[in-house]
Parts: structure tokens; C-alpha cells; sequence
């Protein structure tokens, strides 16, 4: 089996010789997935910006980054404190781009 295209903006590191479906002729197409940690308002700022660091020092291990990579999928860093419409923005690729770990 081999891969046409991506359905994503840009190419994937996991998958380097896969065109994006823009680079395939397929224009206007795009499918995403989003996940994310939320916490209540209510959790201090200081425990929300200590497990974001936490999260992309375990996101930036070997190990992790193999199993990340070993899916068709980019990894965006979202900082603490986006409202709805930002995390909705970002989720649609529009604020932040595809980096690797």
C-alpha cells in the first residue's frame, strides 16, 4: 500500500516523501484532529505553566517522540491561557505551525 497525499498543510517528518494533497493537485481539502489538555479556571497559573513545561519536556524524550511520530501527525505547542476561539483557531491550523519535537 502507499500513500497519495496528507490531508494537512504541511508534510509530516514521520512521513518525508508523502506530498500534501495541495502538492498532489487536490486543492481545498483538509481534515484535522485536535487533542489537548484543558483544566478549570480555577487551577493556579503556576501549576498550568508548570505541567505545559512538564508535558513538552516528556513530548521532547526519544521514546516519546517515537510513538508521536510513529502516527501521521504534527505536534503544535498551544501556550496556557488561549481563549475559546483561539484554541478553535489553533485547532484549524490558523496560529500555529507544525514543529518537531
Amino acid at each position: 500500500m502507499r500513500a497519495f497525499s496528507l490531508l494537512s498543510k504541511e508534510r509530516l517528518p514521520s512521513l518525508p516523501d508523502v506530498p500534501t494533497a495541495k502538492e498532489a493537485g487536490i486543492d481545498n481539502w483538509k481534515i484535522t484532529a485536535w487533542y489537548g489538555m484543558l483544566a478549570p479556571a480555577v487551577i493556579p497559573r503556576n501549576i498550568i505553566n508548570r505541567l505545559n513545561v512538564e508535558w513538552f519536556e516528556i513530548a521532547a524524550m526519544h521514546d516519546t517522540r517515537e510513538q508521536i511520530y510513529s502516527f501521521p501527525q504534527c505536534v503544535r505547542r498551544v501556550l496556557p491561557g488561549l481563549d475559546d476561539l483561539q484554541i478553535v483557531q489553533a485547532q484549524q491550523d490558523l496560529l500555529f505551525p507544525c514543529f518537531p519535537l
